[in-house]
């Protein structure tokens, strides 16, 4: 898991993998990943770049919603 990092860019898919790159207090690094959770909005800055909107058919996309109580 990776935290406290600002995620810059987001390619790939479920069959070949992900690669992320974000930065951090350690600078710049990329990590590779065969699944990626994201905690964002489709209308946030990287859903937006992702062009999830555009891409409701994608047939590599997961979504789960979850409300919880206290």
């Amino acid at each position: 898991m990776v935290q406290g990092m600002r995620i810059r860019e987001v390619s790939g898919g479920l069959n070949q993998g992900f690669r992320v790159q974000g930065t951090g207090s350690q600078g710049m690094q990329q990590f590779q990943a065969r699944l990626v959770v994201g905690a964002f909005g489709k209308q946030g800055a990287l859903g937006r770049k992702l062009g999830r909107e555009a891409q409701r058919g994608r047939r590599d996309l997961m979504a789960l919603k979850l409300h919880l109580q206290g």
